[in-house]
Parts: structure tokens; C-alpha cells; sequence
């Protein structure tokens, strides 16, 4: 892989994780009664987008090596592939 495309998946997982701790935080402050329901529902919908963007990456990965096998003479090794691969989405 291209060191872009590290950085890229790093930030994309980094920007993951942190949008998860600010909808907990967020929901935790609202069951406190500090925060307000539209924090709580900001932060939800940026977690939802980092999640959607990991999978639209993931998708984007499958396609390109599925296409790069292809065109090599390798289809068949797809599934070998696929099961080293960080893409699990959860």
C-alpha cells in the first residue's frame, strides 16, 4: 500500500474512534443533565458519518483489488486477499 493511503486509512480510524468517544461523551452529558439533545444528536450523526466513510473505503478497497486481480490473471485469489485485509466494519 501507498504510504497515502496509510495516512489516509490512519486518519479515517483516528477520526473514527474520536467521533465515537464525543457521541459517548455527549450522550453521557445529557443523561447528567449538562448537555443539550442536539449535542447528543451532532454527535451521533458524526459517528454515523465516520462509520459510513470506513465502509465506502472499504468497499472502494474491494473493488479496486478486485479489479487489479482481474485484470492479472488472479480472481481466484480474492478471498485469500480479502481475509488479510482491515476491513471488518463493525
Amino acid at each position: 500500500a501507498s504510504p497515502y493511503a496509510a495516512s489516509k486509512g490512519a486518519v479515517e480510524a483516528v477520526t473514527k474512534v474520536l467521533a465515537a468517544e464525543l457521541a459517548q461523551l455527549r450522550a453521557q452529558e445529557w443523561a447528567e443533565g449538562k448537555g443539550r439533545a442536539r449535542e447528543v444528536l451532532d454527535a451521533e450523526s458524526q459517528l454515523l458519518k465516520a462509520r459510513q466513510e470506513r465502509a465506502q473505503l472499504a468497499l472502494d478497497y474491494v473493488m479496486a483489488l478486485s479489479q487489479l486481480l482481474r485484470l492479472s490473471g488472479q480472481s481466484e485469489s480474492l478471498p485469500e486477499y480479502l481475509a488479510q485485509a482491515d476491513i471488518r466494519l463493525k
